[in-house]
């Protein structure tokens, strides 16, 4: 009786510190996160004119006129352009402070405290006020200001 209290004591403990674990650092904050921005489906820029209309301006790289970036009212997205007349979203850039993550709903205007309490983890981009971090399959990339607060996020899915 008593072997059987122990082990059952021992599995209740082991069950508790999982989901402690679980609790304090989660392996992935948010599930997909361009669905915060609308994209549910795929990551063409024609799904980006369905939701947003027509950009405010579209700029394309000058050696490559192959990739432009379509910039919207705090988010921008950094398109290649596709045979077929559509394109690929490559990045997205975020400004606006309407655009939360997660249920600690964090964004533009988030510290940078409250960035590294949610991801734990991070890597600092050079010499930058930048740190980046990868979350399921998308890399994030949040920007500083002398504040310590977002000023920018760059979502990327699957990597810079």
């Amino acid at each position: 009786m008593k072997k059987w209290l122990l082990i059952i004591g021992l599995l209740i403990i082991l069950i508790i510190i999982v989901i402690f674990i679980f609790i304090k650092k989660p392996n992935k904050y948010v599930k997909n996160y361009f669905e915060v921005i609308g994209l549910t489906e795929d990551h063409f820029y024609s799904t980006v004119k369905k939701i947003y209309g027509e950009p405010l301006d579209i700029v394309y790289l000058e050696d490559n006129n192959n990739y432009f970036t379509a910039k919207y009212n705090g988010i921008e997205f950094f398109c290649f352009a596709l045979q077929d007349g559509d394109a690929t979203i490559r990045s997205v850039h975020i400004y606006n402070s309407e655009f939360r993550f997660g249920k600690k709903k964090i964004g533009v205007g988030s510290t940078k405290k409250e960035i590294e309490n949610v991801y734990n983890k991070f890597e600092k981009i050079g010499d930058t006020l930048a740190y980046g971090f990868i979350d399921g399959f998308t890399w994030l990339e949040f920007y500083f200001d002398g504040n310590e607060k977002v000023n920018k996020i760059i979502m990327y899915e699957n990597g810079p």
